[in-house]
């Protein structure tokens, strides 16, 4: 039996509690008190839910800086496309690093986009540390799916199928399927992929209302987007010539098992009501990587307001400086100082573990699994922990 002591305890789904004694057994909350006497050594301590990442590219986690120009997304993946082209080093090192910095950075569960087959995925779970019976890596690695030529959509079904179909190595990873975005998908394609999810009960997660760039090509058939597409040799008329529109991809994605939709920049009024009705539906917002590329504000407001179950996640070193939660809710915090810890908090636990059907993590209480952080409170601040809280240092 481990006892933790805090100044304050954030359950993970409400305001924090004052004076608390956590004790550990099995790697499991055996009991939770507050208002109890804390040793000198913890009154500037709060504890947290260890923190879930549900929208990273670890592909790109070696990149020691962004990929510009963010603020031309267009332009953006041009030059996204050129940095694959030239990687020589393999793509599971990168993986690796993205792992460790992630962790560091206080997450315990991550939702990964991957472009492969994550055929390392037994070599990964055989080099990880030792670590404690408490505390392990959760990963979520969704198989990213794309392709607009006719020609090539039984190839893509034939990867999505044997990905689904593989046995799970290690409990510490499930699976799931991400039909790109609207942009890149063969409309046939994103139908029998989500066939396919439905069929083999897998959960998806889907980029959507990205960009602005990305809505006026659905409903205009112009612009930007169109562009680039005509430059890679993708476009085709009859592929965006329907006049579609964001709520077309969620109406489709209402029958999948479990979904994530990824970024929702710039879903309308109707698409956030919408959203907000479909209990297994959540969103990933990623604030440093919105802020970095988007010109107007993201309508988190707004999703909450509806009901949307808004998550955390960092998405990539392509679009953001690192993979830290803890400094995307920072961010996050400094730019809304008018808002208590405890609600960005629950984005980045509670939220993301019932975002991911994961029971047993993302909430501090007796029979929970141990995954938990310590963060040590600023002496101005370690009184009013809402006000506070990320601008203390993680433990």
């Amino acid at each position: 039996m481990t006892a933790v002591f805090a100044r304050w305890l954030f359950p993970g789904d409400a305001p924090p509690v004052e004076n608390v004694r956590l004790e550990i057994e099995a790697g499991r909350i055996a009991t939770l008190e507050s208002g109890v006497p804390v040793p000198a050594e913890s009154r500037d301590i709060a504890i947290i839910p260890a923190l879930i990442n549900t929208h990273t590219h670890l592909e790109f986690s070696d990149l020691r800086r962004p990929i510009e120009p963010r603020e031309d997304f267009p332009g953006w993946l041009r030059a996204v496309i050129s940095s694959r082209r030239e990687r020589t080093a393999p793509v599971s090192d990168a993986v690796q690093q993205g792992l460790a910095e992630s962790t560091a950075g206080g997450a315990s569960g991550i939702g990964e986009i991957a472009t492969t087959a994550w055929p390392f995925l037994e070599e990964f779970v055989s080099r990880q540390p030792t670590r404690s019976e408490s505390s392990e890596l959760r990963v979520r690695v969704y198989r990213e799916i794309l392709g607009l030529r006719e020609e090539g959509i039984e190839e893509q079904l034939a990867v999505a199928r044997a990905f689904v179909e593989r046995t799970e190595p290690d409990h510490r990873f499930d699976f799931g399927l991400s039909p790109h975005a609207p942009y890149s998908l063969h409309p046939r394609l994103f139908e029998e992929l989500c066939n396919l999810a439905q069929t083999a009960k897998v959960p998806v997660a889907m980029h959507l209302a990205e960009s602005l760039a990305e809505v006026q090509l659905l409903r205009e058939n112009t612009g930007p987007m169109r562009t680039f597409l005509e430059e890679m040799g993708l476009y085709r008329q009859e592929l965006f010539s329907r006049g579609t529109r964001p709520m077309d991809f969620l109406q489709r994605l209402v029958a999948s098992p479990q979904g994530l939709i990824v970024h929702g920049n710039y879903l309308n009024d109707e698409e956030i009501e919408f959203l907000g009705r479909q209990s297994h539906l959540s969103l990933a917002y990623c604030p440093r990587t919105h802020a970095a590329m988007q010109p107007s504000p993201h309508p988190w407001k707004q999703m909450e307001e509806k009901g949307v179950r808004i998550t955390i996640g960092t998405d990539s070193r392509a679009s953001n400086p690192d993979l830290s939660m803890w400094e995307e809710l920072r961010f996050l915090a400094g730019r809304h100082v008018d808002q208590p810890a405890s609600r960005f908090l629950k984005w980045a636990t509670s939220n993301a573990a019932e975002a991911f059907g994961w029971n047993d993590l993302g909430r501090l209480a007796p029979g929970r699994k141990a995954e938990l952080r310590l963060v040590r409170l600023g002496p101005m601040t370690v009184n009013d922990p809402e006000r506070g809280l990320f601008q203390g240092t993680l433990c």
